[in-house]
């Protein structure tokens, strides 16, 4: 298991923030990957006025080029966090817990 792959084990029983959402495991690019709520705009209305907080919008995925390289990527873009496309899983977890990004950077 790589150090990536262990924070990515201890976030995701986090990622699941809304009441009833899950995360789901899916087999892609040759690795694990992780599809849940997006943390930064699955709490907002959609376009329609609809709230959708168990939504699975969001993943976390390996490359294609290599399984041990993850990205973060949600399709809604709701917010301006999740709205520029794909970032690494460090710009991830930078993002969303600075206090586990700065054990992560000093693990790598």
């Amino acid at each position: 298991m790589t150090i990536t792959e262990k924070y990515i084990q201890g976030i995701v029983p986090l990622l699941a923030t809304a009441e009833g959402a899950r995360v789901h495991k899916k087999f892609m690019n040759g690795g694990t990957a992780f599809l849940f709520p997006c943390p930064f705009c699955s709490f907002y209305k959609t376009k329609s006025g609809k709230l959708k907080p168990t939504k699975q919008t969001a993943m976390i995925a390996p490359r294609r080029e290599s399984k041990w390289v993850y990205f973060f990527s949600c399709r809604r873009g709701g917010s301006t966090k999740c709205s520029r496309g794909a970032m690494s899983f460090g710009n991830f977890l930078a993002e969303y817990n600075p206090n586990l990004f700065r054990k992560y950077q000093l693990e790598i």
